[in-house]
């Protein structure tokens, strides 16, 4: 599928999970898209995953630990 934000980067057929690999590259962001799509109507797999290029200045692993801060969620935003 095609839409004007998202440039396709490169799309791929995988034999073996019979799907569709698609990279996609936000205009304005550069936030990088993957879609994986079955390419049999009977399947019911769906993937999709989203990038932002977060390169750590140092190896203190603080960009990890920010990262599972983050994600962990809170009362007000439970994952």
């Amino acid at each position: 599928p095609n839409h004007s934000s998202y440039r396709i980067l490169s799309s791929d057929y995988l034999q073996e999970y019979n799907s569709v690999l698609t990279i996609y590259q936000h205009a304005k962001t550069l936030a990088e898209m993957v879609t994986l799509i079955p390419t049999e109507p009977t399947q019911d797999d769906k993937a999709f995953g989203i990038s932002f290029r977060t390169v750590p200045t140092d190896s203190t692993g603080v960009a990890h630990i920010m990262e599972h801060s983050v994600l962990c969620g809170s009362n007000k935003f439970p994952t």
